[in-house]
């Protein structure tokens, strides 16, 4: 699906269940980048906070579909979609039908799962869902940007300590948007 013009979202995908985190942006309510971070690298804060939410409750109570308003707090929404867009063009990687031989859905944004404020995001979502094995990453649309429908069935495969590979297949989608003055209509 396409977004505006550079506006980043957050997503990661999965086969069974979606959860979808629009993020709702009250400019008055801005502190400083550094709260951000400081918000995203406190642990303990972050479990009290998935505690509240409660992902797999919410899942099972809501036949696997979830929307959640204001998901992260104002400021570091805001803070996490300023330094995604401060990163250098160079640190972004293309994402597209072309470059990636193994997935046949017709897609064109940039990903980007390792730098910046990337990490510091991924570990929240890994930490609302601790036992499950994330595959997370920030993605950009611009202008000629697509993803086509799909239902975002994956398995990937991790390589263990011993040298054994085990499979993995998704469980849970998770696409958390970053748009300021996102519209349904976006996609």
């Amino acid at each position: 699906k396409e977004s505006e013009n550079g506006r980043p979202y957050f997503n990661s995908f999965n086969s069974t269940k979606l959860l979808l985190l629009p993020a709702v942006f009250c400019p008055w309510k801005q502190r400083m980048d550094k709260s951000a971070e400081n918000w995203l690298s406190d642990i303990k804060g972050l479990k009290k906070w998935a505690e509240k939410i409660n992902v797999e409750k919410l899942l099972a109570e809501n036949d696997g579909f979830v929307l959640v308003e204001n998901f992260f707090p104002d400021f570091v929404a805001s803070g996490a979609l300023k330094a995604l867009k401060e990163l250098p063009e160079d640190e972004w990687d293309v994402s597209n039908g072309s470059t990636e031989e193994y997935n046949d859905v017709s897609h064109s944004f940039f990903s980007n799962d390792s730098y910046g404020i990337v990490p510091d995001i991924i570990r929240a979502f890994m930490v609302l869902l601790p036992n499950k094995l994330p595959s997370i990453s920030a993605a950009m649309y611009k202008e000629t940007g697509h993803i086509s429908s799909h239902d975002d069935k994956d398995v990937i495969g991790v390589e263990m300590a011993n040298g054994e590979a085990l499979w993995h297949s998704r469980e849970i989608a998770v696409v958390y948007y970053l748009t300021k003055d996102w519209k349904e209509s976006y996609g």
